[in-house]
């Protein structure tokens, strides 16, 4: 008998699909969904194409 390796995990999902996936689990209209899109792509790119949690220690947080 011969074993097989262990499935592969799926890659993760882009950011975007993410954001598309909870827009419409919370019922967003589609016109919103694609404004919401926009400015997360216009996001992204402004911040030189990095994921958003990538960019941690960009803006270094002040406590009070």
């Amino acid at each position: 008998m011969t074993l097989s390796p262990p499935a592969a995990e799926p890659p993760p999902r882009r950011l975007l699909d993410q954001v598309r996936d909870k827009l419409r689990k919370l019922h967003y209209s589609p016109r919103t969904e694609e404004a919401y899109i926009g400015w997360v792509k216009r996001f992204i790119w402004f911040h030189n194409k990095r994921h958003p949690r990538v960019r941690t220690g960009l803006y270094p947080c002040r406590r009070h």
